[in-house]
């Protein structure tokens, strides 16, 4: 259920749903506790020039509307006519009790450059059919080494996609004996950072127009 939430992006519209389960409507859910008692939701970003107010100018942040939903409430926010490009936003919650806080996006396809900040991705490039390997090397011969893309390639990739950055580092790892690289699945995670809640294919998130070959 939860791949359904964050932001959705179909051609050139957007849109971002944020979900809070309630046990009053599926007690599965949790045991103790409720909603957060949110008064007002806001979605502040660089996206906001679109909408006529001034990026991460939380005075003109847009507002998000509640819906219901079978095991909760859902905070919605659409965007439309979106021009191609990597966009970054975050949450403003103020609460009925008056106190407020930013939130990133639980549910993100796409992490942002700065301060936890989530992201979405409008147009991009569209990868071709790849041709499988016509001379694979056998399993019980393959020395594999497991590399998260964003982790491997923070240090020096700069503004590349992971993928591009990785090209820089395979003679490294060649030189150690590696011949198999399998590139881990980007993941959203709750608060504590142990449950993965939704899995994210590489080409989603790290790719550009390069192939990765040797």
């Amino acid at each position: 259920m939860y791949e359904a939430f964050g932001a959705a992006v179909q051609h050139h519209n957007v849109t971002v749903r944020l979900f809070f389960p309630d046990n009053a409507k599926d007690a599965s859910q949790y045991q103790r506790g409720g909603l957060p008692c949110i008064r007002t939701l806001q979605i502040a970003g660089d996206f906001q020039h679109l909408t006529g107010g001034g990026d991460w100018d939380l005075s003109t942040a847009p507002e998000m509307e509640a819906e219901e939903h079978d095991s909760g409430v859902v905070w919605r926010y659409d965007l439309q006519d979106v021009p191609d490009g990597f966009y970054q936003y975050k949450y403003f919650a103020t609460f009925q009790n008056g106190t407020t806080r930013w939130c990133t996006d639980p549910c993100t396809k796409y992490v942002g450059t700065v301060n936890q900040n989530a992201g979405f991705v409008v147009g991009g490039n569209q990868i071709g059919p790849v041709a499988p390997n016509q001379n694979p090397t056998a399993f019980p011969d393959m020395l594999i080494y497991e590399l998260m893309l964003d982790d491997f390639t923070a240090g020096y990739r700069g503004n590349r996609p992971p993928v591009d950055a990785v090209l820089d580092t395979l003679d490294y790892l060649v030189g150690l004996g590696v011949n198999t690289v399998e590139f881990m699945p980007g993941a959203a995670m709750t608060s504590t950072g142990v449950m993965i809640l939704i899995c994210s294919s590489v080409s989603r998130t790290a790719t550009s127009k390069t192939r990765l070959t040797r």
